[in-house]
This record gives C-alpha cells, sequence and structure tokens, in this order.
C-alpha cells in the first residue's frame, strides 16, 4: 500500500523495471487498462488498486497490486485559520 493520496492527484508515475526484455508489462487501475506509465486515479473516495501485470514470453502473468486510499479533504478559513476536515 502506498497509503493516502490526496483528492487532487489526478496521475501517479508507476515506474516499473522488467527483469527480462522479452516480457511485456500492463498498468490497471481498478481493472481499467492504462495506457502507459501514468496512470489515472479516479476521483472516488474510498480504497483502489493499481495492478502492474507482467506478462513472460511464454504467457505467465504476475500480477503487483499497489493500493491506496483516496480521500477528500477539505480545507475551510475561518477567522484567517485553515482548518483541515
Amino acid at each position: 500500500s502506498i497509503g493516502s493520496i490526496p483528492y487532487a492527484l489526478e496521475t501517479l508515475t508507476i515506474n516499473a523495471t522488467l527483469n527480462d526484455g522479452k516480457a511485456n508489462i500492463k498498468y490497471l487501475v481498478n481493472g481499467v487498462n492504462q495506457e502507459n506509465n501514468v496512470v489515472n486515479v479516479p476521483r472516488v473516495e474510498g480504497t483502489g488498486a493499481i495492478v502492474v501485470q507482467v506478462i513472460a514470453e511464454n504467457g505467465n502473468v504476475n500480477n503487483y497490486k499497489i493500493t491506496y486510499l483516496y480521500i477528500k479533504v477539505i480545507n475551510l478559513q475561518i477567522n484567517k485559520k485553515e482548518i483541515k476536515i
């Protein structure tokens, strides 16, 4: 788990390195395939998952799951004091 991420965050960059140049890699966020390693994080409060899927030349698949908690923070200013909720 990477823990909590702020609500304003829209993308994350995942840097995965393959040990075998013949393998392929896919990035999925909550089951949705991403174009590349800069993944879109849906603005939905709660727990989500990024899966780094490695497909070997022989077709074997290994999934590496990264979980996160997407939280919405509201900033209020009352009498010039900032309050986070």
